[in-house]
């Protein structure tokens, strides 16, 4: 209850004790009274604004308050799925270590296999050498083994000659007869011309083998000098045929400048063989290069291809002459091959 109902509450019951004497005071209180109440007035319109103040702010509180609530919830769902969210990330991290080990254990191991492999194929590579060395030296070997059998075998010959020729002198000494020391004696000699005979014969084959290269170098040079003398008789068969060609031109020409200013009645005009013809009338063999030249159409076409057709005659007469010597060269090497190989037979 407020203080001023519980005054004029006692106010009250002092005038119903003593109404004379608070008569005034009572009218004063009322006064006082009135102005209280107004003022209580004011007062709880103050408060009743207060309190709607206050209940609109208490329900934008509660408003903020669900609203707080909910993003709470939202971010406590967040949290939760994050956390999840984290598990599922750690799991897939460690799956990812593990395979990851995994991986580098097999990395590992491919890499020791590798370098096992190298080792293997570098052994190889080395045994390989190994070998390569081992099948030199056996064929060196087998070599040496041919030559020693051949050795021990001349050896063993010789042993058995010895051998006779000691049985032979036990002989001579046992029944110390003069013809037994005489075919001793022949033996021995016959030995020593058969020895020196093997001698004379390795060195013919020595000799005539030098021959025979000799003679494979003449066989080359000649070709060459061969293809030479037919590559120079070409050339000058077409120098002739152009000089050659030339005069008979310049004959043509002088007789039709002479017998241009005159006029003479027409004479038959003997028709002249081509060069070609009369050089395979003079000289098969020139007719034959003619026509074997790459040039001859070019030739006859040239009116100066006659000239000089004497001196490339001579000069084909010279180079038959040379393959002449040359085959005789090449009778000569045949025979002296077959003798070598009859004398090495």
């Amino acid at each position: 209850m407020p203080e001023n109902t519980r005054r004029l509450y006692v106010i009250e019951t002092e005038e119903i004790l003593e109404p004379q004497e608070s008569l005034n005071m009572v009218r004063e209180q009322e006064t006082c009274s009135c102005s209280t109440c107004h003022g209580l007035v004011q007062k709880m319109s103050e408060m009743e604004q207060l309190t709607d103040r206050l209940e609109t702010e208490n329900k934008n509180l509660r408003k903020n308050e669900e609203l707080m609530k909910k993003r709470i919830k939202k971010l406590t769902d967040d949290d939760e799925h994050l956390e999840n969210l984290i598990k599922k990330y750690q799991r897939e991290i460690e799956h990812l270590k593990k395979d990851m080990c995994h991986l580098q254990y097999q990395l590992n191991k491919t890499q020791e296999e590798v370098k096992d492999r190298d080792e293997v194929k570098q052994e190889l590579d080395h045994v390989k050498c190994l070998l390569k060395k081992q099948q030199a030296e056996l064929s060196n070997l087998i070599s040496k083994l041919h030559y020693y059998q051949k050795q021990e075998e001349f050896l063993n010959k010789q042993k058995l000659i010895v051998h006779d020729l000691a049985q032979l002198e036990s002989q001579i000494d046992k029944e110390n007869s003069q013809p037994l020391k005489t075919t001793v004696q022949d033996l021995q000699c016959q030995l020593e011309e058969a020895q020196e005979l093997l001698l004379i014969k390795d060195e013919l084959i020595i000799e005539q083998n030098k021959e025979m290269d000799c003679n494979q170098q003449v066989i080359m040079d000649s070709h060459a000098l061969t293809g030479h003398l037919k590559k120079s008789l070409e050339d000058l068969m077409v120098q002739l045929m152009i000089l050659q060609m030339g005069d008979i031109q310049a004959d043509k020409d002088n007789i039709r400048a002479e017998s241009w200013p005159y006029e003479s009645p027409p004479v038959e005009v003997v028709q002249e063989s081509p060069p070609s013809e009369a050089l395979m009338q003079v000289s098969p063999a020139v007719g034959v290069l003619l026509q074997e030249s790459p040039h001859s159409e070019v030739l006859l076409q040239e009116p100066s291809a006659v000239e000089g057709c004497h001196t490339a005659i001579t000069n084909l007469a010279r180079l038959q002459l040379t393959a002449m010597y040359l085959n005789s060269l090449k009778k000569l090497m045949s025979e002296t091959v077959g003798y070598g190989k009859y004398g090495t037979g």
